[in-house]
């Protein structure tokens, strides 16, 4: 490893995680062997049911991958350690369907097994686990000593060794989790902690405008569920008279607001930074899931996140003009300054393929650079130093030249080590949308299609993508259309092609809405 990329990386750390990383790595959880408190009956009016993952008897299916167990390892790591942490969340307990006895037989096997985790123990999956065991004994109004005994044990653990060397989302769903087992088991130190966790990881990781601040529109719909499972928790279940409530409440309306605002008229949303689909809750739900609990959205304008979303008529444009995300946590970050998207009547025009892997490997490096997302690089440069799987060197700071409701302009300096610098110009018409890039140098601007849009090629600088005419201005060195593989969720692609334009100095894309403008391919 350069030592240059590794001081440009940890000169953005905190001293707490430093601090942590440390004591992680010297010192030992030891398991807890006093008392276990007696569980308590806890309340819910509702929650979202979860993906169907558990397909079968001791048949699973993670991240579009399955397996099928005659004897369930719950250490399993032939799919990589996502899959394996996916194995130990639990989440197939709270699927529609699920048998009674069958879940319990599950919680039973790991109980067994139990000395023998590894993956399992971390703080992260005992986050999750310890919610949906806690949500399933609720929902089949089940008691039970040994299973409490095992949640209780994985609680303490977690107590103590909380993600304070990582922060960010982590960090949030251990104190969920905390907050959970406080009200399950009435503990008063669970309870302190996940209080301190949530009021300043709340206040510091929801933005103004209602965003999670690592900026991954999947990451805000994982952790507003939480929210909106917390603020029913702590309204249903009066134990702490103090104001937890409130601040959840505020927190899940600011960031069912930013939901709002960001979700595409068919639902959707888009894939920028780490997000993919069939992880997450779809908006919809979510949606549902706070007007049952009669939560009401608060809407600001989109501002501190850096998105911007746009309609004309049938068309909607989602832009980035911000920061990759917070400098002390940028693994969910990628080098994708000033990227968009496009869709048609909802139809997918121009878009952001998302991810297929957390892997550390070569697919995850190029899910994660400037040549798969709408910008422009510099003989294939990366905006933003990205490497490592999660880890970013150099970042790309962008500074807002000017806003307003028809314009946005905005210039970064992520290639200031090859001494040049990115301007885009986002320009909104009546009928159309236009791009302005400007260089020092030469550039090339990537335009990422749909995999059903039909592309026909009129010219070099004109093209028709189904009913919307896309035409290039300025020193066009070249213009490819190339077929590529994209990320078609986890583990699974699809073939599309992409728009690169080679330019000098300054190009102008041009998307022009016409419904009599029809490619037959």
């Amino acid at each position: 490893m350069k030592i240059g990329l590794l001081l440009r990386t940890i000169k953005h750390i905190r001293l707490k995680q430093l601090y942590y990383q440390l004591i992680n790595r010297f010192s030992t959880v030891k398991e807890y062997k006093g008392e276990i408190p007696k569980s308590t009956n806890i309340q819910f009016v509702d929650f979202v049911h979860s993906h169907e993952s558990l397909i079968g008897n001791n048949n699973f299916a993670f991240l579009n991958l399955k397996k099928e167990f005659k004897e369930i390892d719950w250490n399993f790591g032939d799919y990589g350690k996502l899959w394996t942490y996916n194995l130990n969340y639990f989440d197939f307990l709270l699927q529609k369907g699920i048998p009674t006895h069958q879940g319990e037989e599950l919680i039973k096997d790991f109980i067994k097994k139990y000395d023998t985790h590894k993956d399992a123990k971390e703080p992260y999956p005992i986050s999750l686990r310890a919610i949906n065991w806690i949500k399933y004994f609720q929902r089949n109004e089940i008691q039970n000593k040994n299973y409490d005994t095992t949640l209780y044990i994985d609680l303490r653990r977690l107590y103590n060794r909380v993600e304070n060397h990582l922060l960010g989302n982590h960090l949030l769903e251990n104190g969920f989790a905390l907050l959970f087992g406080a009200y399950y088991f009435r503990d008063e130190g669970f309870y302190s902690k996940a209080k301190k966790i949530l009021l300043e990881e709340l206040e510091e990781q929801i933005l103004k405008d209602g965003a999670h601040f690592e900026l991954s529109p999947m990451y805000h719909c994982i952790l507003l569920e939480r929210v909106l499972d917390c603020y029913q928790l702590v309204k249903l279940n009066k134990w702490k008279e103090d104001d937890l409530e409130t601040i959840l409440l505020l927190k899940a309306q600011e960031m069912l607001g930013w939901l709002h605002q960001i979700t595409f008229n068919d639902g959707s949303y888009p894939l920028f930074n780490d997000s993919t689909s069939g992880i997450a809750k779809e908006p919809f739900q979510l949606f549902d899931y706070s007007n049952k609990l009669g939560v009401e959205a608060q809407q600001e304008l989109l501002g501190d996140s850096g998105y911007r979303k746009w309609e004309i008529g049938n068309n909607e444009i989602f832009m980035d003009i911000g920061k990759i995300g917070p400098d002390y946590i940028p693994g969910h970050a990628h080098a994708d300054t000033f990227n968009f998207v496009l869709k048609s009547s909802g139809n997918d025009i121009v878009i952001d393929p998302g991810i297929s892997t957390y892997e550390k490997n070569n697919q995850r490096n190029l899910e994660r650079s400037t040549l798969m997302h709408n910008t422009v690089t510099i003989s294939e440069a990366n905006s933003s130093e990205v490497w490592g799987g999660f880890r970013v060197g150099r970042r790309a700071n962008v500074k807002l030249l000017s806003e307003s409701s028809t314009s946005i302009k905005a210039k970064h300096n992520g290639f200031r080590y090859i001494k040049a610098q990115h301007t885009r110009e986002f320009l909104k018409n009546d009928d159309s949308f236009e791009i302005v890039d400007l260089l020092n140098k030469v550039g090339e601007a990537n335009f990422i299609l749909g995999s059903s849009c039909k592309i026909k090629v009129n010219n070099e600088k004109e093209y028709l993508l189904e009913h919307v005419k896309l035409t290039f201005e300025g020193e066009i060195i070249n213009v490819q259309v190339n077929e590529i593989k994209i990320p078609n969720g986890y583990n699974r692609y699809l073939k599309t092609n992409k728009l690169t334009v080679k330019f000098n100095k300054e190009l102008k894309a041009k998307f022009t809405f016409n419904e009599d403008i029809i490619s037959n391919g």
